[in-house]
């Protein structure tokens, strides 16, 4: 497994989310100052105007009091003692409207200090909010990141062992080939060897079935290794088709199977790695021998197409459910979940290689109407 792009070490998450959250706690520091300063210039700004206005208001009604007291003649501005009294008068006035804007002053200054209350604990349980917020998405992030990291850990030691063992059976399975090899060429004659040249087949084919599995292991972690490589070169195709028809035709046979090819007379040429397209057609026809009733027939044909071919392997068998056609091609799927006579790679193995070569691979089929596995390979 590779790295994902988050930092291997949570605590370094850790002190960056935290130097997030100074950030933003900041910035919100800022934005309620910037608030509160607001609603202070504007209710003072209310409450000045409303007692300027007020006080303008009483000091004009005293005004008309007296310009309507003089006009009616009631005051007369020669004598001293009238003056006075008007003066007194409009001290009383005045006095009166002092008392009134103070008391309107005051009554503001209350209201703006609850409304300023009120204020502060709108924004103080914001910023509360806010840090709750940052604090729990902090310990999801740390925790998400914990967990990745001990995921891919856990992947990259079972890739590990994957390739560890599959590369460690190889010598057990060579050696138990080369003996059996050993036992059939001393084989006794007659009836007693005939039994002992059976034997010595069932080996060879278990043996084959098992290097064929540790085979299937050590491409498996290639691949999540990214060490999968193909080799490519231009070849006739039709070739590697009728050499998997010769390997798989007494297979087939063994099965009452009937194994057709349909090639053209002339060569049809690809760009790809001989081995690895061999790989392809012999889990494709591996399959359909597996799932095809005995007197069936498989058909492996080929067909030039403009930018390369395309190869299909067709087949008499079971089917497979529409739904199901996607599925098959990912790891560990097996059309029948009881059937564990495979580790349901075959087909994960044949996709991964056939995209490496730049081509694609489908399966067009229903339930029992059979199969057909349709591969592409390009052209130079």
């Amino acid at each position: 497994m590779r790295g994902n792009g988050f930092p291997q070490d949570p605590s370094g998450l850790k002190d960056g989310i935290d130097r997030l959250l100074q950030r933003d706690r900041a910035g919100t520091d800022e934005s309620l100052e910037r608030e509160r300063k607001v609603t202070d210039d504007t209710l003072l700004a209310v409450v000045e105007n409303h007692a300027s206005s007020a006080l303008d208001e009483q000091r004009a009604r005293v005004d008309t009091l007296v310009d309507a007291v003089r006009a009616r003649g009631a005051i007369d501005a020669s004598t001293h003692e009238e003056r006075t009294l008007l003066d007194e008068v409009l001290d009383i006035e005045r006095a009166a409207s002092d008392a009134t804007l103070d008391f309107e002053r005051q009554a503001r200054r209350v209201v703006f200090e609850v409304e300023r209350a009120r204020t502060d604990r709108h924004l103080a349980a914001e910023r509360a909010n806010t840090d709750a917020a940052l604090s729990h998405a902090h310990d999801l992030l740390v925790n998400e990141q914990a967990s990745r990291v001990e995921a891919e850990q856990r992947a990259l030691t079972r890739d590990e062992f994957l390739a560890i063992v599959s590369h460690d059976l190889r010598s057990p399975l060579d050696a138990i080939a080369i003996n059996a090899t050993l036992l059939g060429e001393n084989a006794p004659s007659g009836p007693d060897g005939d039994k002992h040249q059976k034997w010595v087949r069932n080996i060879k084919r278990g043996v084959d079935n098992m290097g064929r599995l540790v085979s299937d292991l050590l491409d498996v972690a290639r691949f999540e290794g990214g060490e999968f490589r193909v080799t490519r070169e231009e070849r006739d195709v039709v070739g590697v088709v009728k050499e998997a028809v010769d390997t798989f035709t007494p297979v087939a046979a063994a099965r009452d199977l009937r194994l057709d090819f349909e090639v053209p007379s002339g060569p049809i040429h690809a760009w790809f790695d001989h081995d690895r397209v061999l790989q392809v057609l012999s889990n494709l026809l591996r399959n359909a021998i597996h799932f095809t009733e005995s007197g069936g027939a498989i058909t492996l044909a080929v067909l030039a197409e403009e930018h390369g071919c395309r190869v299909a392997v067709r087949d008499t068998g079971i089917g497979i459910p529409v739904a199901l056609h996607a599925r098959i091609f990912d790891r560990f799927q097996q059309l029948r979940s009881a059937d564990r006579r495979g580790l349901g790679l075959g087909l994960y193995i044949s996709k991964r290689i056939v995209d490496a070569h730049g081509g694609r691979i489908w399966v067009e089929s229903r339930p029992g109407e059979g199969s057909t596995f349709l591969f592409t390979l390009p052209g130079r």
